[in-house]
């Protein structure tokens, strides 16, 4: 009980058991309490976590197949600027289409992206 994230009487999962991952698109909460490396417990991040919301007034958004697009062209090592700027171009005007069809409109944003 309130032990570390390397405590292993914190541990929720019983030993010689492997939890089942999360979701596709879900990080667990204790993910972020372990890559802390005992700088913030559960506890910690819940608070901080609902102190942005209610700052924000739950005006959040999450993110679009734009944003995914231009993340994800950064990890291609085109060798030209040009070539980067025309495959982007092209990305974001078929994501732009995306939207008309109703099947993508229920597909998460980086599906779309993808």
């Amino acid at each position: 009980p309130g032990g570390t994230p390397h405590d292993p009487s914190s541990s929720s999962s019983s030993r010689g058991t492997i939890p089942s991952p999360p979701p596709p698109g879900l990080l667990k909460a204790t993910t972020l309490v372990d890559l802390s490396r005992g700088e913030y417990n559960l506890p910690d991040l819940t608070k901080m976590e609902h102190h942005i919301l209610t700052t924000f007034q739950y005006r959040i958004h999450p993110p679009t197949s734009y944003c995914f697009i231009t993340h994800l062209l950064h990890l291609f090592p085109f060798g030209s600027h040009g070539l980067l700027q025309r495959v982007g171009d092209i990305a974001l005007f078929l994501a732009e289409l995306a939207v008309c069809c109703p099947y993508y409109t229920t597909c998460p944003p980086s599906d779309v992206g993808a």
